[in-house]
């Protein structure tokens, strides 16, 4: 059989390959022409992909922030375990529990006081009984060396009436005036009895509605001064001025007790340490918070319209890519689109394979790893929601993109530009270029490359 009749099998009678699209050229202007209604083909599918993908961004970004709650949940129970350690020398085993169920322990620093009181509001069945005196004198508020500072101050023989100090010891009964003046005359150190003896003389002084209301007390000083100003000697406060006036218009015996022991503080300032609120450490079990941050009010709405968008590309890229491959084909031959329809599906397939492994295999070593630089510098992880995105999409990018590499040697050997033999001899040049590419496909981090 001749060449032309073999030719002529393939492509009709008298007609060779060269020929085949001899009678469908066209123009440059008709392929513009076809070009321009492809383009707006592709351009009405990602339209209606970026409908739907906006319809799921939602549930898109929950999807794409989930590595990064993970590590972070991870970095959160790997930091409550060091703590745990630090304060006990050991992990307590029944912390386990907590732990995995994703509750790491919190110290907070309450007012047991407070704390009862609301209690009693929300069940006075149950904490009705518990009886609660809060803003009470302990022995801690005083020094031992300033506890007989203040009975000698508050004893002395001087009857100064302009003296404030005195004038809060004519306030004490006979009997509290009595464990005053021993304590005064006492040289000895201190027992524990005599100091328990006092603290109970100054909590009985803070029941007294004297020592803010009485009239005694506001004729002492001239209407010049204020009375915080006059009373204390300092800078005014106007949380003390406030207190004052609610007790005028209602008595509440808490909020007298707490106004006394300030002005018995205030009174005798250079003779024992400022007052604190009386706060107790306390552990809470919390949920550990994985939210991501964003730093502007149109943020989250960009990162949600940026999800629509790229979902919407991803469903309908198989359509996008028909459409092209419509227009290319049609300047193919046929042996030319044999090698496509081979090499397309298998690199499609890599393609989504390097974004799996990506996704679920190498962000949580990668996560890992950048968080103990974290937990080395103190900094803890408040990711933005918007580096985020650019992290997982670039990620599982570079790694779709490394995963072509053996259909592109594949390729390279078939039409001929490089043997086996070129890439077994040439192998430390290739490990060279991939260690090159991967600083820029991948985040700036050893374990990504």
């Amino acid at each position: 059989m001749s060449t032309q009749s073999k030719s002529s099998k393939g492509f009709g009678a008298g007609r060779t390959e060269s020929d085949l699209f001899e009678e469908t050229r066209m123009s440059f202007g008709e392929h513009l022409e076809e070009l321009r209604k492809v383009l707006i083909k592709c351009l009405i599918w990602i339209a209606i992909g970026t409908a739907i993908g906006l319809y799921f961004a939602d549930r898109v970004l929950i999807i794409l922030q989930r590595p990064l709650n993970v590590a972070i949940a991870k970095y959160e129970k790997g930091q409550a375990k060091n703590k745990l350690v630090k304060e006990f020398g050991w992990l307590p085993p029944e912390s386990d529990e907590w732990l995995e169920e994703g509750r790491i322990p919190q110290k907070l620093y309450v007012d047991p006081a407070e704390m009862v009181l609301g209690l009693r509001e929300v069940n006075e069945d149950f904490f009705g009984g518990i009886e609660v005196r809060p803003y009470q004198f302990r022995s801690e508020h005083f020094t031992k060396d300033g506890l007989r500072s203040i009975c000698q101050t508050m004893a002395e023989a001087k009857t100064d009436s302009t003296r404030m100090p005195h004038f809060v010891f004519g306030l004490l009964a006979e009997d509290s005036q009595a464990v005053v003046r021993k304590i005064a005359s006492n040289s000895n150190p201190l027992d524990e009895q005599q100091i328990s003896a006092f603290v109970e003389v100054m909590n009985l002084l803070l029941e007294s509605r004297q020592l803010i209301t009485s009239p005694e007390l506001n004729s002492l000083f001239g209407s010049e001064m204020s009375w915080y100003d006059t009373f204390v000697g300092t800078e005014a406060h106007p949380g003390l001025d406030a207190m004052r006036q609610a007790l005028e218009k209602e008595f509440d015996p808490i909020l007298n007790r707490r106004l006394n022991r300030l002005i018995i503080n205030r009174v005798f300032r250079t003779q024992m340490p400022a007052l604190k609120m009386d706060l107790v450490p306390i552990v809470v079990w919390r949920e550990i918070d994985t939210r991501s941050q964003s730093l502007s009010i149109t943020e989250p709405f960009m990162i949600w319209f940026k999800a629509g968008l790229i979902t919407g590309v991803f469903l309908v890229c198989p359509m996008v890519f028909y459409q092209i491959w419509s227009f290319v084909a049609a300047g193919l031959y046929r042996h030319e689109k044999k090698y496509v329809h081979f090499f397309l599906p298998i690199s499609l397939a890599l393609f989504l394979s390097g974004l799996l492994l990506a996704y679920f295999f190498v962000f949580d070593p990668v996560l890992q790893f950048l968080f103990t630089f974290n937990a080395s510098s103190g900094i803890a992880p408040q990711p933005r929601i918007n580096d985020w995105l650019g992290f997982v999409l670039f990620l599982p990018l570079g790694f779709g993109v490394a995963f072509q590499l053996p259909l592109v040697m594949l390729f390279l050997n078939r039409i001929g530009i490089l043997s086996v033999e070129a890439y077994l001899s040439k192998w430390r040049i290739a490990i060279m270029v991939i260690f090159v590419l991967s600083m820029f496909l991948t985040p700036a981090d050893p374990i990504s490359m």
